[in-house]
């Protein structure tokens, strides 16, 4: 009795430990930055006229934008 007593306690720690290592992952994704529209690099292919790369959704595509300024 007492050994099954002491191993529900383990087991119950162990998924509140599961549980705030969750919480915590959580947190930091919601505290990140959002990536969508983060300009990766911008190349100029003629004057006047830029090839960007975006970080985008990934339903959408290509990631490759031309851009003139």
């Amino acid at each position: 009795m007492f050994l099954f007593t002491i191993t529900s306690a383990i087991q119950g720690l162990t998924w509140v430990l599961k549980i705030s290592s969750l919480a915590n992952s959580i947190r930091v994704l919601a505290n990140m930055d959002e990536p969508i529209g983060h300009v990766l690099k911008r190349i100029e292919v003629a004057d006047g006229l830029h090839l960007r790369e975006d970080i985008i959704p990934l339903r959408c595509s290509p990631g490759y934008f031309i851009v003139s300024t």
